[in-house]
């Protein structure tokens, strides 16, 4: 089935559904159909309404949705035209991953920016990450990146899909309110240079430590793989590598919570810098 048929087809059964969204799971992030992407649940769904995101199709079970508010959106999406796919609960459940199904799901455009189109200097922060494998591990990244207000989260290895289902439930949400970028290493350290802002690798094994580094407005964080982390070629693109400090005898920290510790410690240090000159002023 092509792109194009998807587009174009209003009247979906539940049974071209569930076989459409099923197949969405072999597809990655530089492939056809993922320019789309399949959402579930009520906190899903009104995020990504109240960001303005553009829906596809909605999968619906009114028997299962009892959310007052979803079934308002609900109604002002099929109002202005949307396609929809009314489904039974038993077929609903088939689609879902949920301890108790809601009754609505749908399907999304995804969407990635380009790098040279976004300032370095407009975010605190900025989170660039290689082969992250787990789906929990990246979203918490990007949960992590949201909340501490970092400008995007940039994907330097096609196979890291952002959209991926699972990522997006580990992301609580999150995603909605997040911009993505695919890039090259190369392209990013171009990108850090012309903005004169900072690369900084996460390692075990740098000298510098996270907290005794300063960190300056813009900086770029870089993390790797979950097992081997940065490359020596990744590292020998970064300013300078910092590492968590710990006790001695543990070996590393999860990637999603050491990450979580570096865009912590960059608005930490951005807020203590300004209320200095605020107090000062």
């Amino acid at each position: 089935m092509s792109a194009s048929s998807f587009w174009s087809r209003r009247e979906w059964s539940p049974e071209e559904t569930i076989n459409f969204v099923r197949s969405l799971k072999g597809f990655r992030a530089g492939d056809e159909y993922r320019s789309v992407c399949f959402i579930e649940g009520v906190r899903d769904f009104l995020t990504a309404c109240s960001a303005n995101t553009a829906f596809v199709r909605l999968i619906l079970s009114d028997r299962l949705l009892t959310s007052p508010v979803a079934n308002g959106k609900v109604r002002e999406l099929v109002a202005g035209g949307m396609p929809v796919t009314m489904m039974t609960p038993e077929q609903f459940r088939v689609l879902s991953h949920a301890r108790r199904a809601s009754g609505i799901a749908a399907i999304i455009r995804t969407s990635t920016r380009r790098l040279h189109h976004l300032k370095a200097r407009s975010a605190p922060c900025w989170l660039a990450v290689g082969a992250i494998r787990n789906p929990g591990n990246l979203g918490t990244l990007i949960r992590s990146a949201t909340a501490f207000g970092a400008g995007a989260v940039i994907l330097l290895n096609r196979e890291t899909d952002p959209w991926n289902e699972d990522v997006i439930r580990a992301g609580m949400g999150t995603h909605f309110r997040q911009t993505f970028v695919h890039a090259t290493a190369t392209s990013l350290k171009h990108w850090t240079r012309r903005h004169g802002v900072d690369l900084v690798g996460a390692t075990p094994d740098a000298e510098g430590m996270l907290g005794a580094t300063s960190l300056r407005h813009g900086t770029v964080f870089l993390l790797g793989e979950e097992r081997k982390g940065l490359t020596p070629a990744m590292k020998r693109l970064c300013d300078r590598l910092v590492c968590v400090p710990m006790e001695s005898g543990v070996d590393s920290l999860n990637v999603g919570v050491a990450g979580s510790l570096f865009l912590y410690e960059a608005v930490r240090q951005t807020r203590s810098e300004m209320d200095g000159q605020n107090s000062g002023s």
